[in-house]
């Protein structure tokens, strides 16, 4: 019975965390009352600002840490009373990647393969999909920071696992790699892994991930898919226009807060049934409407309307 709850579980949630608390010694909560949950196939994203507790909330996730109090589960497991074998499908980076900087990028992901039982194999797949294989025979002391980076996720994805967990995967990426790992965790996401990504960059987040978690002074503030956020918390949007006459449209719609743009104005409106309203007004009025563009709020300003 106890195995067939935990299998119904796990089908459902992947990660799924209950009243965690956790502080550094005897220093003020680190993490708060944490109870997460993360879906089979989401690719989440773990914002906040810096020390909002993103990392530590990584870290116990994959056991580096232990809670003060509450529970930990991974695919339905308890982590404190579950053995090693549990971080067989688990791929994991989290601050600085663990890296032998006197050896080459591939004998570095061979160390791994080593100690974790994987086939040699892998390597070269991986090495492909970070864009490293150029560099792969290079020692790793010569590596720039994005590229020590991108090896970081290379190790996290040797043992193809059905969940990663990247803390700020990004960071010192040049362009180039910023996209080639954007465009890796699409891939990703599309086999149905289950992806954990903490970050601060908000634009990047919006282009990979389709839930989030939003966390503020070690608390949880929302957690969901980023379609109900906008939902929730979307006041309204903005819509560009362009028409024959921008100056008479400006005078009247003026019921919808307009501000002229040097193209068009920007019109404020609660719900996408008042861009027909809009247009029928202009169409009224004898004024031709050549561009209209709806314009929601950006996940920018509801985490700003979340945290402040």
């Amino acid at each position: 019975m106890t195995h067939s709850l935990t299998s119904r579980l796990s089908d459902q949630l992947i990660i799924q965390t209950k009243d965690v608390c956790f502080s550094y010694r005897k220093s003020a909560q680190v993490i708060d009352l944490l109870s997460l949950q993360v879906p089979k196939g989401a690719s989440f994203g773990l914002l906040g600002q810096n020390g909002a507790g993103k990392s530590t909330t990584l870290k116990l996730l994959t056991g580096l840490l232990y809670p003060d109090a509450g529970e930990v589960n991974l695919f339905g497991n308890n982590i404190a009373t579950t053995g090693p074998e549990l971080y067989k499908n688990i791929g994991v980076l989290i601050e600085a990647p663990p890296l032998y900087p006197y050896l080459s990028g591939y004998d570095n992901l061979k160390v791994t393969c080593l100690y974790r039982n994987i086939n040699m194999r892998r390597i070269e797949e991986v090495l492909d999909m970070v864009a490293l294989r150029k560099a792969a025979s290079q020692k790793v002391g010569g590596y720039s920071t994005g590229m020590k980076q991108r090896l970081g996720v290379a190790l996290a994805l040797l043992p193809d696992p059905q969940l990663l967990i990247l803390d700020e995967p990004i960071n010192g990426m040049d362009p180039q790699g910023i996209v080639a790992i954007r465009m890796l965790l699409q891939e990703l996401h599309q086999q149905q892994k289950t992806i954990v990504l903490s970050s601060h960059l908000l634009p990047e987040v919006a282009r990979t991930c389709d839930y989030v978690g939003i966390m503020q002074e070690g608390r949880l503030r929302y957690q969901g898919s980023v379609a109900d956020l906008k939902k929730q918390y979307a006041s309204q949007q903005e819509i560009f226009i362009n028409t024959s006459d921008n100056a008479k449209a400006l005078q009247l719609l003026a019921s919808y807060l307009p501000r002229e743009d040097v193209s068009g104005i920007w019109l404020q409106t609660q719900e996408k049934a008042q861009i027909a309203h809009i247009i029928d007004q202009l169409r009224q009025a004898a004024i031709a409407v050549y561009e209209v563009t709806p314009q929601e709020e950006s996940l920018e300003n509801l985490y700003l309307k979340l945290t402040q």
